[in-house]
């Protein structure tokens, strides 16, 4: 900044003695150049924590001197309330007497176990060292029977074997059963269907075996064949045809197809 302004002062001062001075062609002034900025300090970094400082230590306090004099006793205890002081003694008094049913009772227990274990010992050293001795063992009264001689035994002889006569039986002599003559069955020939020719009757006249009738539109007699068919009979409303020797009856109006 100093600079600065000390190159402002120079140029005022220049000014003033150009207005005193005659009119000249005033050359170009050249502003100094500016200088760089100067670089930002840099900051320095935080010094380090300072530790604490220790407090210094305490002094070492002098020794104490002890007394050779004995320390005097402690003050008694408070004397125990009266009702205290006698159930204490009660107390003392009732231990023995609740002992005694629990010692009475291990002994009795002692007592039985020994008991028990001296009887098992006696009864093994006499069972080894006494000699066998028949054991009796009761038995229940039975009552008498009447003793019944048993009768004597029934010796029966022994069969004796008897052999059978053989006998040789003669073998059966084959019987052949008789021919039963089979009769031949008769085939019946296939029976031929008779194909008439067509004969359509219009009308008739008379009856019986005298008459007349009108077959395929001529008039045909009783007794005449027409197309091979013969006029047998003129019945009620129709008349009887032979063909072939088969029989047939057609009435007015109808034929033989």
């Amino acid at each position: 900044m100093s600079l600065i302004q000390e190159a402002l002062k120079r140029q005022q001062q220049e000014a003033e003695g150009k207005r005193q001075t005659p009119v000249q062609a005033v050359p170009p002034v050249q502003e100094p150049a500016m200088p760089p900025p100067a670089p930002a300090p840099k900051m320095a970094p935080p010094p380090p924590p300072v530790a604490p400082a220790t407090p210094p230590a305490p002094a070492p306090e002098p020794p104490v001197k002890r007394s050779l004099k004995p320390q005097a006793p402690p003050p008694p205890p408070p004397p125990l309330p009266e009702t205290v002081a006698a159930a204490a003694p009660a107390t003392d008094s009732m231990a023995p007497h609740k002992a005694l049913p629990q010692l009475a009772i291990m002994i009795g227990l002692i007592v039985i176990l020994a008991g028990i274990a001296g009887a098992g010992i006696w009864f093994l050293v006499k069972q080894f060292t006494s000699p066998g001795v028949p054991t009796t063992t009761e038995t229940p009264p039975v009552e008498s029977t009447p003793v019944v001689a048993a009768p004597d035994p029934v010796t029966t002889p022994d069969p004796v074997a008897v052999t059978a006569p053989t006998t040789t039986i003669p073998p059966t002599p084959l019987v052949t059963p008789p021919v039963i003559p089979v009769t031949p069955v008769a085939v019946q020939a296939p029976r031929v269907v008779t194909v008439w020719p067509s004969i359509s009757l219009s009308g008739i006249a008379g009856g019986g075996k005298t008459g007349s009738a009108i077959l395929n539109g001529d008039i045909i007699g009783v007794g005449e064949t027409i197309s091979g068919v013969r006029l047998l009979e003129i019945r009620n409303r129709g008349v009887e045809l032979e063909y072939k020797g088969e029989r047939r009856f057609i009435l007015v109006g109808g034929s033989t197809q």
